[in-house]
């Protein structure tokens, strides 16, 4: 007998939810005696198994969620760690390079600070090769021949690594720029 009471209907029940060979042992018997239980086993599996899994499922995935959007803060907090780090560290390598503690380097400062070995590995493990380091200067300098502690800093962390659509954009914008200035500076140089 399999729903004689109440704890044995709750174990064929959930034999039948679990869809632990039910066709076999629960619904057939109980279909040869009751014909019309057959839309009860179909109701009940449909509810049963298909939507109560799915729930199962939803809160599962629901759950995977959270703890990746936790991971991306986590990893998102000690990214902004490590670039704080970075910051320091080249504000240091600055202020090593800075001979004269103004506070800006000028190109002697820099060209010389290059020959020093540790100021070459330093900027060895920013990615840049030997034969580069030179370039650097020409690169960072905005035309005044000096660099700020900021320049230095955000210059070398752009520098580093890949470029990003924001930094090609404003390199695209400078450029623009160059160019419309050259044009006017032709058109005031032909009148």
């Amino acid at each position: 007998l399999l729903f004689g009471d109440l704890l044995k209907s709750m174990l064929t029940l959930l034999q039948v939810m679990t869809l632990d060979t039910w066709a076999d042992t629960v619904a057939r018997p109980v279909m040869d005696k009751l014909p019309q239980m057959a839309m009860f086993f179909v109701f009940f599996i449909t509810v049963a198994v298909f939507v109560l899994m799915n729930v199962i499922t939803a809160v599962i995935v629901e759950n995977a969620f959270a703890i990746a959007k936790e991971d991306e803060e986590q990893q998102a907090k000690m990214k902004e760690r490590q670039k704080a780090k970075e910051l320091e560290a080249l504000r240091e390598m600055f202020m090593e390079i800075d001979e004269d503690g103004s506070g800006e380097l000028t190109t002697e400062e820099f060209l010389a600070a290059i020959k020093n070995e540790k100021v070459k590995r330093r900027l060895m493990v920013l990615e840049m090769e030997e034969g580069e380091l030179e370039e650097v200067w020409n690169i960072l300098d905005n035309g005044d021949g000096t660099l700020t502690v900021d320049e230095f800093t955000q210059g070398l962390r752009k520098m580093n690594g890949e470029a990003r659509s924001k930094d090609i954009l404003e390199m695209l914008k400078s450029l623009r720029k160059s160019v419309r200035d050259s044009v006017q500076l032709v058109d005031k140089i032909e009148n």
